[in-house]
């Protein structure tokens, strides 16, 4: 009985918080948001809103291929790898996201351990925060987890349970709150949260059909935002560029969004040949069937990122589907160039470099890198037919110049790769 009554207490305070909510201010252009949220079909003021054009190189995408992706890897300023200490209380089956700070490097898995774990910055282990189960301090499914370093708090967000549980800097429980809408993840920007919203909300009139929810520190929604589409594949994506800006976008569209404490931004938009582009009524043509979806608008005729899409401080990288080739996008903020390059490995400058930009996707992009997962299989699939044409004295100076992969085995952790592009593209 107690339950329930808490339950409609509950029930009623979400109620007279969104009855009051607002729809959140779209700085750079006036318009609420459609159901395909493209500012190119739009009639906004896109003033404010840097265009990513890659029609020449999208047209041009399969000439002199190899020169472009010695060009993409001529412009890596830095990689450094790190290598999570495997034991029996960090084993990391995929990374699902990445945070580094001063002293501390935080990987979240969500599939094998479903774990948040800490290790120093030489990859020695130290501890794992929270762990599985349903009491306080415990998670089913961890999505996603923010570090308010300021404030000494580690939140993860519990999918499963529509719970935010909150520990201090050593791993102690400090308490959680319920979220009364469905989320897949979040981030924290001053004092408010910022939601990425999944399918099923319909039942809250206030922000069912919204991609985003802003809540207080209590998880009841203040704000909403962006409209969701209606596809049952579809998976937004927050990626933290750095402490006081965030970077959303939704797949299928061509719109990268701003998230800071003044507000969102309409930032960027991809511009693709004409030839190429999704029709603007693709969500009601295809339907809610990711399968009817790629059978109406299959990637040999049709243009567009599904989940693949990152941002730093310098640059945005993107990954795309264009005329059945997958093509990695890199943009430079400070000329506002764009270099378009097909995801192939036959460059005769084959390197850890490649590897990690060619055969694999950042899970994030913050400050001033780009976070890069690398998985052993994969890895020496990929390996082992180059190593095949080498003579045993090129092997030996390829692994020296990479000492890193002395300490790696078939049996440990993933490499985690932090990878830095020079200013000029």
């Amino acid at each position: 009985m107690v339950y329930w009554i808490l339950y409609l207490f509950s029930i009623v305070s979400l109620w007279s918080c969104v009855s009051e909510k607002k729809e959140l201010a779209f700085k750079g252009f006036a318009y609420k948001a459609s159901l395909s949220d493209s500012i190119v079909y739009m009639d906004v003021n896109k003033e404010r809103v840097e265009p990513i054009n890659l029609i020449d190189g999208l047209k041009e995408v399969h000439k002199d291929t190899e020169q472009k992706v010695k060009r993409l890897l001529d412009l890596v300023d830095e990689i450094s790898f790190f290598i999570p200490e495997t034991t029996a209380s960090s084993i990391i089956g995929v990374v699902s996201k990445v945070i580094r700070t001063d002293d501390r490097v935080y990987v979240l898995d969500n599939e094998k351990s479903k774990a948040l774990f800490v290790f120093d910055q030489s990859g020695k282990f130290i501890k794992g925060i929270g762990h599985a189960g349903s009491g306080p301090g415990e998670f089913v499914e961890p999505t996603d987890f923010e570090i308010d370093e300021a404030e000494g708090v580690v939140y993860i967000y519990d999918q499963y349970q529509s719970l935010v549980n909150r520990y201090d800097m050593d791993g102690r429980y400090l308490g959680r709150f319920r979220l009364l809408f469905r989320s897949k993840g979040l981030v924290k920007i001053g004092d408010e949260f910022v939601f990425q919203n999944l399918l099923g909300n319909d039942h809250i009139e206030a922000i069912k059909k919204s991609a985003l929810t802003v809540t207080d520190t209590s998880g009841l929604p203040t704000q909403v935002g962006l409209s969701m589409l209606r596809y049952n594949f579809v998976s937004d994506c927050l990626v933290r560029i750095n402490d006081e800006m965030v970077h959303h976008m939704i797949p299928y569209n061509d719109t990268i969004y701003h998230i800071t404490p003044n507000g969102f931004f309409a930032r960027y938009a991809f511009v693709f040949p004409e030839s190429n582009r999704l029709p603007k009524d693709f969500v009601k043509r295809a339907g809610p069937i990711y399968e009817k979806f790629r059978e109406r608008f299959p990637s040999n005729r049709y243009t567009y990122y599904e989940n693949g899409c990152w941002e730093t401080d310098s640059h945005v990288m993107a990954t795309l589907n264009h005329e059945d080739a997958n093509c990695t996008v890199l943009y430079s903020k400070e000329d506002r160039s764009s270099l378009v390059v097909p995801r192939i490995l036959n460059s005769e400058d084959f390197s850890m470099k490649s590897l990690a930009l060619l055969l694999n996707k950042p899970v994030s992009g913050y400050k001033d890198h780009f976070i890069i997962p690398v998985y052993m299989p994969n890895f020496w699939e990929n390996l082992d037919p180059v190593f095949s044409n080498m003579s045993e004295g090129e092997k030996k100076k390829w692994v020296t110049e990479y000492p890193e992969l002395n300490d790696w085995s078939q049996e440990d952790n993933p490499l985690i790769c932090f990878l830095r592009f020079k200013s000029n593209v």
